[in-house]
């Protein structure tokens, strides 16, 4: 497996089975999040500020995914309330002043925190990859099948970034190899460009 090519890069991530945008008259009253339209009432129901909507990318879940994040999330909340009581504690013994928390529980709580706060906006404004997915092209959701020039096989399951993982045959869909595979049909060839040339994948399966 080529790991190189699986990792998320920077673009304009496709949808479920189309990576063709709305454009134009197509968005209507939308903000745009980076490349992709978001309704109105969506950026200012989250609170949104203007510089969180250039960075903002849509989130793609199946229903394991989703599970995953919200466990993430029930784990991170049991972590900041024991890092919450510790350091109320070493404060009333006075270990340390009021301004002055240790760097390792400030830094440890400042992670915890930030990684909640971007697991319950991904939660909340996840789409959710179907179930049954279309199984005549690739998508999102979808296992495919795929041989190199050389003769060689992967298999890979195309799921959003946050459920990516190289190792466990699942890409993310703003990957290279995820972007040149999606809506693909069998037989068909993703060309994928490398520093050291293309590499070129036949679809041989979609399931």
């Amino acid at each position: 497996m080529r790991m190189m090519h699986l990792c998320a890069c920077s673009g304009t991530p496709p949808s479920i089975h189309d990576v063709r945008q709305p454009t134009g008259s197509q968005t209507g009253q939308h903000h745009r999040i980076g490349n992709a339209p978001v309704p109105r009432f969506l950026v200012y129901s989250l609170g949104l500020r203007l510089h969180d909507t250039m960075t903002f990318r849509p989130v793609y879940l199946t229903p394991e995914g989703k599970t995953a994040l919200e466990a993430e999330l029930e784990r991170f909340a049991a972590q900041r309330r024991e890092l919450l009581q510790r350091i109320q504690e070493e404060r009333e013994v006075g270990s340390f002043s009021e301004t002055s928390e240790p760097d390792s529980d400030r830094n440890d709580l400042a992670f915890v925190e930030g990684r909640m706060q971007t697991i319950d906006l991904q939660l909340r404004t996840a789409q959710m990859i179907p179930v049954d997915v279309d199984r005549t092209v690739v998508g999102l959701g979808s296992r495919v099948e795929v041989e190199d020039d050389d003769g060689e096989t992967d298999s890979y399951m195309i799921v959003g970034t946050p459920e990516a993982n190289p190792s466990q045959g699942k890409i993310s869909n703003e990957s290279p190899v995820g972007r040149a595979l999606i809506g693909l049909r069998v037989g068909e060839i993703a060309t994928v460009a490398t520093p050291s040339g293309n590499i070129r994948y036949t679809v041989r399966e979609i399931k």
